[in-house]
């Protein structure tokens, strides 16, 4: 698949896997088909490099990270966005939606991480903390917890009901750029510019590393 003027920097496919969105640093997203390889949509809105798409369950939605500081909700069934997240003070780096996909949550390079109502495009919490960029986030598979990464080679556990930090896991040596929960929500793994990575136990020390 070639179209995007620039480079690609997130890609997320579809439930059923039919559809493929790639996000670019041409500032648009393009929805393709993934049986004939064709482009069905270009979505154009945000002014600045787009660094992360996110779908939600059964292509309702889909939410878009940019360095314009703003994130932003789109429909399959309109080109404009249906909501514009502006807050964040530096690039929004990340965007995840929450299992219920009634709330997204975005990573900044203002060092903060904030989860949104996808209804009115207002803050419900606000997580400060990290000392660098954040660059990367998940949700645990119940909904209850978010973990977030950054530059700080660090991994936060946040509450999502409080907003409150519960673990900071600390072991990395350089940025941690990707973060994802187990299927059972008890273990994170995640990937450091140091060529490792490392499993946590989401209670307790870590449980492991791969490494070369």
């Amino acid at each position: 698949l070639r179209a995007h003027s620039a480079g690609i920097t997130s890609c997320s496919f579809s439930d059923d896997a039919s559809y493929l969105f790639t996000a670019s640093e041409d500032a648009t997203v393009k929805l393709w088909n993934t049986e004939d390889l064709k482009c069905l949509v270009t979505y154009r809105g945000h002014v600045y490099p787009v660094w992360d798409v996110d779908t939600s369950k059964f292509l309702v939605y889909f939410a878009t990270a940019s360095a314009d500081t703003t994130a932003r909700l789109w429909s399959t069934e309109f080109t404009h966005p249906l909501r514009i997240f502006a807050g964040h003070l530096d690039s929004v780096n990340c965007v995840r939606f929450h299992p219920n996909c009634n709330y997204i949550a975005t990573g900044s390079a203002d060092k903060t991480c904030r989860l949104w109502d996808i209804q009115n495009g207002q803050t419900v919490r606000l997580f400060t903390g990290h000392k660098g960029d954040v660059m990367a986030m998940a949700f645990s598979p119940n909904g209850n917890y978010l973990a977030t990464a950054g530059t700080d080679n660090s991994i936060y556990l946040w509450d999502i009901s409080t907003g409150k930090l519960i673990q900071e896991y600390s072991g990395h040596t350089s940025p941690v750029y990707s973060i994802s929960f187990s299927p059972c929500g008890t273990q994170i793994a995640s990937g450091g510019f140091e060529n490792c990575i490392k499993i946590w136990d989401v209670n307790g020390p870590i449980h492991g590393r791969f490494e070369e």
